[in-house]
């Protein structure tokens, strides 16, 4: 959405659903940082500013009354945890992969329960361009059922889940696998376009170039609503 919003070259890309639609994430930090509090004027670790990891640290700086560019010093670049072992920030924010790395490497995630702010936000989603999308409707709407498929077998059998991850992922340690699970769980059966996550992000990146857009700019909900009407996903749970 930023990257659209901020480029001169005009686009017709959407989110055609989306699996992430609350924040769940989590802050790892080195000793010494504690508290929320603690991470101001601190370097913290993301991938980007316009990727769900700057959204995320948007979303915490919003509630706390900072401003993300001021009160940070935000870092790009190696999204892990290798910067924080190596010293090169203060903390990091972490989704499901790089937070059991971390575990994994013995440090543990603050005490922040993002889960309970309720903070919506519209995260690994699937994008295309919606004239090409309504040219190719065959072939995306069989991309979303494979993608509702792949979440029922997640959400119906976690062993199945682990043997993904040791295939795909290499993570063939069983505590490993657990915290990504159960950073996956609570995806949603019918993975619609996060639209209250799309309100939020503009909310969060009110520049002149947002201002441009309305929020049905950013999505088309069309396909997964037919895949829904359909009873495709739910004659997956029975």
């Amino acid at each position: 959405m930023v990257s659209r919003a901020n480029n001169s070259h005009p686009s017709d890309q959407v989110i055609l659903a989306t699996t992430d639609h609350v924040v769940h994430w989590h802050i790892v930090a080195r000793d010494g940082i504690k508290t929320i509090e603690d991470l101001k004027g601190k370097r913290i670790g993301i991938s980007s500013l316009s990727a769900c990891a700057g959204i995320v640290l948007q979303i915490l700086a919003d509630r706390m009354g900072w401003d993300v560019e001021r009160d940070f010093a935000v870092l790009t670049g190696d999204y892990s945890v290798n910067p924080l072992k190596n010293g090169w920030v203060d903390a990091f924010v972490a989704y499901d992969v790089p937070l059991s790395q971390a575990m994994m490497a013995g440090y543990k995630p603050m005490d922040i329960d993002m889960r309970s702010w309720n903070e919506p936000y519209p995260c690994n989603g699937l994008w295309a361009s919606k004239s090409w999308a309504h040219a190719h409707k065959e072939t995306v709407m069989r991309y979303l059922k494979a993608l509702t498929e792949a979440i029922s077998l997640m959400k119906k059998d976690k062993t199945y889940a682990f043997r993904s991850m040791a295939k795909w992922y290499g993570f063939t340690n069983v505590e490993q696998q657990q915290v990504i699970y159960n950073g996956a769980v609570d995806m949603p059966r019918a993975p619609y376009p996060a639209v209250d996550g799309i309100k939020r992000t503009m909310e969060l990146y009110d520049t002149g170039a947002m201002r441009r857009f309305k929020p049905e700019d950013f999505y088309d909900d069309s396909f997964m609503k037919e895949l829904d009407e359909s009873g495709f996903i739910d004659a997956l749970y029975k």
